[in-house]
Formats: C-alpha cells, structure tokens, sequence
C-alpha cells in the first residue's frame, strides 16, 4: 500500500473523500481492518474481507471497465484482432 503520512490518513478518516490511488487503497484497507476488530480474527473474517474485496473488483470490472473497453475497441479496433 502507498505510503500517506499522517494528515492524509487523519483527513481521509474525518470524511474527506479518496483522490489518489494510495486513499482509495487506504479506505479499503481500513475498511477491511475494521472489519476483522469488530468480528474477530479468524481465518473466516480475513476469508470474508478478501472475498468482498474480490468480488468488489471483479463487479467493478464487469460494470464499468468492460464497458469502457469495448468504447475504445469500437474507436481504435482491437489491439490484435487477427489472433482468434
């Protein structure tokens, strides 16, 4: 995870929104953390935190990045469309 220093990490925790790659990968984190301190560790939380992340980047994908793929495939073509 990208390091923040201690004021981005003390705003982002007082509400403000994420706007680097390294917020983002900090709320998720912190999110997951959080998770685990009121469940309990276990093997099965820490199974439930990477699944919901998984499963979060998987629909991520399928809703928004697919779709702009196939935008920019219409524009440019397909990168090697004569391999199959």
């Amino acid at each position: 995870m990208p390091h923040l220093t201690q004021g981005e990490i003390g705003s982002i925790d007082d509400g403000r929104k994420p706007m680097k790659s390294g917020d983002l990968t900090y709320v998720f984190y912190s999110e997951g953390v959080d998770f685990i301190v009121r469940n309990g560790r276990s093997f099965s939380n820490y199974c439930i935190v990477i699944g919901a992340l998984f499963c979060a980047a998987l629909e991520f994908y399928r809703l928004k990045v697919s779709r702009y793929e196939d935008e920019k495939i219409a524009v440019n073509g397909e990168a090697k469309a004569n391999l199959g």
